[in-house]
């Protein structure tokens, strides 16, 4: 089976990323049209699951984890970076990395706009 997603023409779409300046009402509005995309071809994905797995998978050494592997990016399994870091427990309060902060701007930028 392949996702919904697999030969989209706008791949960028799964990975929101907000600017690192202000940005306007209007481009935040076009990042969030292309993110509800995304999500609804999502939402009837028939690997969901399997696509879900691969976004909470983090970079692992000998049973360590020495990085954020896919959780703080992109939209995996119909979910948003900072769902999946809250699934795991991590907020901007336990981590101040920078991918962590990004994550969490888009929930506090998007979330209302994408009702989540």
């Amino acid at each position: 089976m392949i996702g919904n997603c697999t030969n989209d023409a706008n791949p960028d779409w799964w990975f929101p990323e907000l600017p690192r300046n202000r940005i306007s009402r209007d481009r935040l509005e076009v990042i969030t049209k292309q993110t509800k995309y995304a999500l609804q071809l999502c939402s009837s994905c028939p690997i969901k699951n399997e696509c879900l797995a691969e976004g909470m998978k983090t970079e692992e050494m000998r049973g360590t984890v020495i990085g954020w592997g896919n959780l703080p990016f992109g939209i995996w399994g119909g979910t948003m970076p900072y769902e999946r870091l809250e699934k795991v427990g991590i907020t901007p309060r336990t981590s101040s990395g920078e991918a962590v902060k990004k994550a969490f701007a888009l929930k506090n930028q998007m979330g209302q706009l994408l009702g989540r």
